[in-house]
């Protein structure tokens, strides 16, 4: 059923180890009667403190030496490890992000730590810069009133900048009011009678708002609530009619996703079985946004091979996955057919 329509590039996530060490001290103690014996004493906590600073620094090493050795072993176990598959709270989006990393090496090595530092301060400098203006701009858009699309669309910018750097405890209150905004325009529209494809351009945004805000809830695996708020989204898109578009299939896929998480593996596995034949579909009819088509093919297929490894069917699995790793890296097969 899927096997040829698969065109999208990915990578795998890395893992690293982090490694410490706990060190110990003495206790001395002192009892001087006499100027000699108070001498004595003394000659001997000084020799004590010196052999204690010894051993102290010869266990020191010897744990940093252990800590060396053990880094290094991981090192070659992870070299030697098979890529895993990305897990299924993973976005399409982000697994693709993941992937392409595979494609260009991927990992940091340890000469590079003090470069990273500087890059990760950086980079926490210019999202802080960044939150700064949208938070800005989302205030002076305010005089416009909330349901106003300039208003609404610095709503949903601060609030993705929020969920791209994992903040969701401040994600998920913007993307709540973004909701609640674009359920006030929807009603707005409907009140004024506005013509019925303006009010379905409206109502797939309040769904697309509302399948952020479940993205978030599953970052904080409420999967309940993520659950909930997937469902009032396709409830949404059926009150415009039965449209059978990528949108429908990407929050459909999502869906399957949370009820893997929740263990409901019969509602997923039926779930995910329908948005590959609405996929399938799709391509068959030369769908015009192939890259965002290709992108939800392949996060549903690794999440139904997900599905299928909890369930005990390996061999399910890893043929779904094989054909993954093909559409993924077409470069491979290709070098080996010059090879021979």
């Amino acid at each position: 059923m899927v096997k040829g329509i698969f065109r999208a590039q990915a990578s795998l996530l890395a893992m690293g180890l982090s490694l410490g060490c706990v060190m110990g001290t003495r206790a001395q103690a002192e009892d001087a009667r006499t100027p000699a014996a108070k001498s004595a004493a003394a000659a001997e906590h000084a020799n004590r403190a010196g052999n204690a600073a010894k051993d102290k620094a010869a266990a020191g090493n010897a744990a940093k030496e252990k800590a060396q050795e053990r880094a290094q072993a991981a090192a070659k176990r992870n070299a030697k490890a098979p890529p895993a598959v990305p897990p299924a709270s993973m976005k399409a989006a982000e697994r693709k992000t993941a992937f392409a990393k595979e494609k260009t090496g991927g990992s940091k090595t340890a000469g590079n730590k003090a470069p990273a530092k500087l890059n990760e301060a950086s980079s926490k400098s210019d999202a802080q810069q960044e939150e700064n203006k949208l938070r800005s701009e989302l205030a002076q858009a305010k005089k416009f009133g909330v349901t106003d699309r300039r208003y609404r669309t610095a709503l949903g910018h601060l609030a993705k900048l929020n969920y791209e750097r994992g903040d969701f405890k401040d994600a998920v209150p913007l993307y709540k009011e973004a909701v609640a905004d674009s359920k006030r325009a929807l009603d707005d529209l409907k009140r004024k009678k506005a013509a019925k494809e303006e009010i379905a351009v409206e109502t797939r945004e309040y769904a697309e708002d509302l399948s952020d805000l479940a993205d978030c809830y599953r970052g904080e695996e409420r999967y309940g609530e993520a659950a909930d708020a997937y469902k009032q989204a396709l409830k949404l898109l059926d009150s415009i009619g039965t449209e059978d578009t990528l949108q429908r299939a990407a929050i459909e896929s999502e869906l399957a996703d949370v009820y893997t998480s929740m263990n409901k593996y019969a509602e997923a596995e039926a779930l995910y079985k329908t948005v590959l034949d609405r996929l399938e579909r799709k391509q068959n009819a030369k769908e015009p946004d192939a890259k965002r088509l290709d992108a939800i093919l392949v996060d549903t297929l690794q999440d139904y091979a997900i599905l299928l490894n909890a369930t005990k069917r390996t061999k399910e699995a890893e043929a779904i996955l094989n054909e993954v790793r093909k559409s993924l890296h077409p470069y491979k097969s290709e070098s080996t057919a010059h090879a021979d």
